[in-house]
């Protein structure tokens, strides 16, 4: 389990803005990094853990996975203690996703903006749905980089309902209002104008590395 930093349940490591070092449970002490609890017998679940975790310890946020709540816990609370650490310079944030729930998404889109530490977005291989628009973060502390054969998607979305029929309607109404907000979202952000959202929005429109770049969702390619 990633959110809350346990591993395999023998060690809770909580990151405190430096290194992933300080824990809570017997046997570990707060000198110990990643490479130390390995040496000392405390097991890693896989590989993606241990990504993770390193991925930390060098003030880098990896985002392999669905967008979910988690996000609060895996990437926007590490990114918030990140930029207030004075002693963090830089801040990089690998994006490889296919989207997931839009609220928290949007959320980890504040956290960038609001930061004031320089933040690289690098696009591994696919930035898709809720996806593409974390890389469409902006602000004058922000840079969006892609791979060559990096791709990304914009598209309406999806949206489910549940209930009766005044509900089903009033949260229809709402999401119909929030893409608004999306909309204008990708209007201030990129270079998308507004004739051309209209003849993608209605499509699954998907982008290379040389689109993301002409669109201005990226600012290079590497």
């Amino acid at each position: 389990m990633r959110v809350a930093g346990i591993f395999f349940k023998k060690v809770f490591i909580l990151y405190n803005g430096k290194d992933v070092q300080k824990n809570i449970l017997k046997g570990v002490s707060e000198e110990m990094n990643v490479d130390d609890i390995i040496t000392n017998g405390f097991e890693l679940p896989s590989c993606v853990d241990y990504q993770y975790y390193k991925c930390l310890e060098n003030n880098t946020i990896l985002i392999n996975e669905d967008i979910t709540e988690e996000i609060i816990e895996s990437a926007i609370l590490p990114l918030m203690q990140m930029d207030k650490d004075k002693n963090v310079e830089h801040i990089t944030v690998l994006l490889n996703t296919y989207g997931g729930i839009i609220y928290p998404g949007m959320a980890l889109v504040s956290a960038l903006e609001q930061a004031t530490t320089p933040i690289t977005i690098q696009i591994l291989g696919v930035a898709a749905s809720m996806g593409i628009y974390i890389a469409m973060a902006k602000s004058k502390y922000i840079t969006s980089v892609c791979q060559p054969y990096s791709v990304g998607l914009i598209h309406a979305g999806t949206y489910f309902t549940q209930g009766d029929r005044n509900a089903a309607k009033d949260e229809w109404e709402f999401n119909e209002k929030y893409e608004g907000k999306l909309r204008q979202f990708i209007l201030d952000r990129t270079k998308i104008t507004e004739e051309q959202y209209k003849q993608i929005e209605r499509y699954e429109h998907w982008m290379d590395a040389e689109q993301m770049l002409n669109y201005g969702i990226v600012d290079k390619i590497l």
